[in-house]
């Protein structure tokens, strides 16, 4: 019968279909040891017994497969010891192959324990067991190295607020630490291998994240996200309308509750009939057009094409807030000032944490896709589940992202991509030095 199984040295005997979900193969093993693991005598062996053992594979063909195998009982003739014969393709703390080990590591990393273990016919503690060992040796041998854009942002896991790092310009996870104290971030930076490439730090407006960048990376420019500046401005709008609200009858509230969504998108993109409830609404409230009007005005302040410009909008803005939205847009106006040279740096860099929020994301999908996961096993399924190749690349002059699939004509094999922007050579990684080059010149 033909190797059912594909794997060296074993003889298949049979396959059964007990039932529709399963395969049951008998094999044996056909190498058996020369010497005595006791006492070490060569050739003094003989067979004592044999002991059918089951071991369950990888799925085959989707159906859960037992492999029964003849096990071999060895005795010497020298010491009298007894031993079984080894079988190297069989795990040996489990009743599983080596391949159904990998499959387990493998699988987890998209799919929840339970459905892995129940895919397999094992315990879930045994999925938990073996995904543990896996991660261990995953972050072992694990290694990062500085970005030319990082980008640091928060996410909730397990009810306690992360902080979650990305390389921006390649959207790739770099790490997740267990919280966001400024000690373990600075640390983390501190630790960075190539930390001087990073010339730019996207991050929202967390001053424990400023002052670790600044500590550790001194020579890194900070940029605020705009959106969590955006944002900003769209809390003093509910501090506006809640404040309005609290004189209004429970009906009345109900809508304004409503009338939420209207209120914080952007002029331009209100469809014609959302206009012109919006229209209605604003017309019966002063205050509150006071309030959507200053909000359009801070959301214009993105268009603006240089940083002077933005700057000057921005004391245009201030000198005009009216002094019915005072204290929620002052507070605001503080918030900017606190963080001026970070917000206003967007203007001369033009980044933002988007890729790191939509990094957040798929994290949060794969905490919600399983129960009882601890922290280490949600860090690793952010780490190393295999992603799509991104081939955009960082230009290390401009920091522009371009894509070398689109420029057929400057990219050939590992030889040098040039940036469509500034036409500088990107040669990455051959150009490093190694133990088998000469180290590049200074």
């Amino acid at each position: 019968m033909n190797n059912a199984l594909f794997l060296d040295d074993w003889t298949v005997d049979a396959v059964e279909k007990p039932d529709r979900k399963t395969y049951r193969i008998k094999a044996r093993y056909d190498t058996l040891p020369d010497a005595c693991p006791k006492c070490g005598s060569v050739g003094r062996l003989y067979k004592w017994a044999t002991i059918p053992t089951e071991y369950l594979d990888a799925p085959v063909h989707g159906r859960r497969t037992i492999i029964v195998v003849e096990k071999q009982r060895l005795r010497c003739r020298e010491c009298g010891a007894t031993f079984m014969q080894p079988l190297p393709d069989m795990d040996p703390k489990r009743s599983l192959t080596k391949r159904a080990v990998e499959y387990i590591a493998e699988q987890a990393l998209y799919d929840t324990n339970l459905s892995v273990a129940r895919t397999l016919g094992v315990q879930e503690k045994t999925v938990r067991q073996i995904v543990d060992e896996a991660n261990a040796e995953r972050e072992a041998n694990h290694r990062i190295s500085g970005p030319l854009i990082l980008g640091i942002d928060e996410l909730v896991l397990q009810g306690e607020p992360r902080a979650i790092l990305i390389d921006v310009g390649h959207g790739r996870i770099l790490d997740i630490l267990p919280d966001r104290t400024i000690g373990l971030v600075h640390r983390w930076l501190s630790w960075l291998p190539d930390r001087e490439r990073v010339h730019i730090v996207t991050t929202d407006m967390w001053n424990p994240y400023r002052e670790a960048t600044y500590a550790a990376l001194p020579n890194a420019v900070i940029v605020a996200d705009k959106w969590h500046v955006q944002k900003k401005i769209g809390e003093a709008v509910d501090k506006v309308r809640n404040r309005l609200a609290r004189n209004l009858s429970r009906a009345q509230r109900r809508k304004a509750l409503r009338g939420r969504r209207l209120l914080l998108t952007h002029r331009g993109r209100l469809s014609p009939r959302a206009a012109f409830v919006l229209d209605g609404w604003l017309k019966n409230n002063p205050v509150l057009n006071d309030a959507w009007e200053m909000k359009e005005m801070l959301y214009g302040l993105w268009d603006a094409p240089d940083r002077a410009n933005a700057e000057a909008l921005f004391a245009e803005m201030k000198e005009s807030i009216r002094p019915s939205v005072a204290e929620e847009f002052g507070e605001f106006c503080r918030t900017i000032d606190n963080w001026y040279a970070e917000v206003f740096a967007y203007f001369d860099h033009r980044q933002t944490n988007a890729t790191t929020e939509a990094l957040n994301g798929v994290v949060k999908i794969a905490n919600r896709a399983g129960r009882g996961y601890h922290f280490k096993q949600i860090r690793a399924r952010a780490l190393f589940a295999p992603r799509r190749a991104n081939p955009v690349m960082v230009c290390e002059e401009c920091l522009g992202r371009f894509d070398p699939q689109h420029l057929p004509m400057l990219t050939v094999g590992w030889h040098p991509r040039i940036c469509p922007t500034c036409m500088a050579f990107n040669v990455p990684g051959w150009v490093k030095p190694h133990g088998r080059s000469t180290p590049k010149s200074e």
